[in-house]
């Protein structure tokens, strides 16, 4: 039996810094959770709400609606950001269970080499956690994992392929703030030639809103905005109440972020000797690199993109913390 699954934005703010709701979305309009809100799946409902040190937070919820108080946090220190840790109360609190005997979680491939990182957050995670007004979730063990691990462990567990164990994988996770890349040979970790960047979907979301306002001729295109309708797969966002294509911006940018991320990660890999058997494409951006990595690898190596990408981390966290039930 598989896991059971819930996508959310990965966006969280103070309960405060919410912009509230004057009005609903009629059927078939405006962004995915406001969809969900019209059918009658309350957003703002106390399943979205966690507690962080004793206040009420919104986790989940579309960037538009956070308000200027609560910049995102975009950069290094995100797991030990308050917003982080209302995304991990929402995680536990959807578990629904009193005690979690093994979390897994998974950091950045660069963050996850930093000295003490893992030592560090494996600390954090343990114990009891106040995850909302009079309701608490114990961890009792925790396992801190390269993203990308992940990635490979819920391909083991969907195919069962000798592959994993007996040849090459190289997983490569484009996400919305790194690009990771993790190579395993005949199952272990190879650490030295894997990494991260980021040239990730942000700096496509961002790259576009750059060149829209340049070609309107205006300051700021919010890239927020871009983010919201990349996500909801609509092919163009409003600039000054008119809608601005995305696809003649998304093309030239996405080759330009690709390009740089692919080329910082064949930098890593030269020197083997030995080519990939199989190139494992994962991750909520995929779609943007799979002709790039196509490209390189087809020719000497399988290359697969898993099932419901943005999910394929997420699914090996689950098999892993299977494995030692």
């Amino acid at each position: 039996k598989g896991p059971r699954l819930r996508i959310v934005p990965a966006v969280a703010a103070p309960e405060t810094a919410v912009a509230k709701r004057f009005a609903r979305a009629p059927a078939g309009q405006g962004t995915p959770a406001e969809r969900r809100s019209a059918a009658g799946a309350e957003v703002n409902g106390d399943a979205d709400r966690v507690w962080v040190h004793g206040i009420p937070w919104r986790v989940g919820i579309d960037v538009a609606w956070v308000q200027g108080r609560a910049p995102r946090v975009l950069n290094e220190r995100y797991t030990d950001s308050e917003a982080w840790e209302a995304m991990l109360h929402a995680g536990l609190s959807y578990a629904a269970r009193p005690r979690i005997d093994r979390l897994v979680v998974g950091l950045p491939v660069e963050h996850f080499h930093e000295r003490g990182r893992v030592e560090a957050l494996t600390q954090r995670l343990l114990g009891t956690h106040q995850v909302d007004e009079g309701r608490e979730v114990v961890v009792d063990q925790v396992e801190v994992l390269p993203q990308p691990g992940g990635a490979i462990a819920d391909y083991a567990w969907r195919i069962g392929d000798a592959l994993v164990w007996e040849g090459r994988v190289l997983v490569v996770d484009p996400g919305y703030y790194s690009f990771d890349w993790a190579l395993f040979d005949k199952g272990r970790y190879r650490d030295q030639v894997s990494g991260s960047g980021d040239e990730a979907v942000s700096r496509i979301a961002e790259g576009v809103a750059e060149t829209i306002a340049h070609a309107r001729g205006i300051d700021h295109v919010a890239a927020d905005r871009v983010e919201a309708a990349m996500r909801a797969g609509r092919a163009y966002v409003l600039v000054g109440g008119v809608q601005e294509s995305l696809e003649p911006h998304l093309g030239v940018v996405a080759e330009r972020v690709v390009g740089a991320a692919m080329n910082r990660m064949l930098s890593a890999l030269r020197g083997e000797e030995v080519h990939p058997d199989l190139v494992l494409l994962v991750g909520g951006g995929a779609r943007f690199y799979e002709p790039a990595l196509r490209s390189e690898f087809g020719r000497i190596a399988r290359v697969d993109v898993a099932p419901e990408p943005i999910l394929a981390n997420v699914r090996g966290f689950w098999s892993r913390g299977c494995d030692f039930a």
